[in-house]
């Protein structure tokens, strides 16, 4: 049995080096650009949608499981899969998997595995980081279990190039919606001086966002 891959969500997927997004096929520029190391966090538990049985899960407790994974740019040498491609490239574990149960700590048993990646459509969508790792033996957590055998992850991924670009137009927006929240703030506080005599009397006036009230005594 193979666990659904809908179940494991990346909640921590942190690059801790450079992107592995670079061509499939092991050239020296894909080796420069694919070496890395990442930290993943699989929390296994019950996903609305999933066609897992009613009582998998069902008292709502999770496995949660950290690893250390390297993305290498060497051939897997492993059998291809149809959700990771042909000619996929190694991607190994760093560190032990462990989980915590009933028991205390636990420790699986992770065997490398394959990664590639799809490149994006142009002007559409972002690129896409297939991989799976073998887990030579499963884990269980009251009623939550992990059986042993492949696990198939995806990612969207962006070029550095890209990820500026959209860095400058989100800094864009936030300066228009900080410039329009303070134009609509001035004016709310323009309409309020005119219309309370308290107001006019105290002299209230609120900062930049409104965070402070300075009163001014005759």
């Amino acid at each position: 049995m193979q666990i659904s891959a809908a179940i494991i969500m990346l909640l921590v997927f942190l690059k801790t080096t450079v992107s592995p997004l670079s061509s499939p096929v092991p050239t020296q520029k894909a080796e420069a650009a694919a070496r890395c190391r990442w930290r993943l966090l699989l929390n296994v538990g019950r996903e609305e949608g999933t066609w897992m049985p009613e009582d998998w899960g069902a008292s709502g407790s999770r496995l949660a499981i950290p690893l250390l994974v390297d993305f290498e740019a060497t051939r897997s040498n492993l059998d291809d899969e149809m959700l990771v491609g042909r000619n996929s490239l190694l991607v190994s574990p760093a560190s032990d998997a462990t989980f915590i149960n009933e028991s205390g700590e636990q420790r699986l048993q992770v065997n490398p595995g394959g990664w590639s990646v799809e490149p994006p459509k142009e002007g559409k969508s972002p690129a896409v980081l297939r991989f799976w790792l073998d887990f030579g033996e499963g884990g269980v957590k009251r009623d939550t279990t992990l059986p042993a055998g492949k696990v198939f992850f995806t990612a969207a991924g962006w070029m550095d190039e890209e990820i500026e670009v959209g860095n400058k137009a989100r800094n864009k927006l936030v300066e228009l919606l900080e410039n329009d929240i303070l134009v609509n703030l001035k004016a709310a506080q323009a309409d309020y001086d005119s219309s309370n005599p308290i107001a006019k009397i105290a002299k209230l006036r609120y900062d930049n966002y409104g965070a402070d009230v300075v009163a001014t005594q005759f």
